[in-house]
């Protein structure tokens, strides 16, 4: 997937090698990932930002804080958020993911990253099965 990013860097074809190796996560492609982090393309940033959570890449926390200090993207924010939960980021809570799941355009990846969080997460999620709104209630018990 490496070799194919590298290959096609642009276009459909790097967009799918980009999302591989954001899915996959592997150590070997934090460096690239963390290059991609200041892209210009919002979803470029967003694949980046989820590899490198993906990747346990630590070491990319402060980066990522500091990338989110200026970030307008909700989308981008929101996978920043995931990025700091995942990194194990002090004082992180899933709070605005859950909030994500209130807005339709951020609920598919909000879902995503909840469901990747829940298993070390299950005991802070299970607070949302009393919200107020039952959509939250029934998307956190499914989750």
């Amino acid at each position: 997937m490496l070799d194919q990013f590298g290959y096609y860097q642009k276009g459909p074809d790097a967009n799918a090698a980009l999302e591989g190796l954001a899915g996959i996560g592997h150590a070997a492609s934090i460096s690239t990932l963390e290059e991609l982090v200041s892209s210009s393309n919002v979803g470029v940033r967003t694949l980046a930002i989820e590899g490198l959570a993906r990747a346990n890449a630590r070491d990319a926390l402060p980066m990522l804080q500091q990338a989110g200090q200026t970030e307008r993207s909700a989308g981008v924010l929101l996978a920043l958020q995931y990025a700091t939960l995942k990194l194990g980021a002090p004082g992180s809570t899933p709070d605005h993911i859950v909030a994500a799941l209130r807005n339709e355009a951020l609920k598919p990846a909000a879902i995503r990253y909840l469901l990747d969080l829940a298993p070390a997460m299950a005991p802070t999620l299970a607070r949302w099965l009393s919200d107020q709104d039952p959509e939250i209630c029934r998307l956190i018990a499914d989750i």
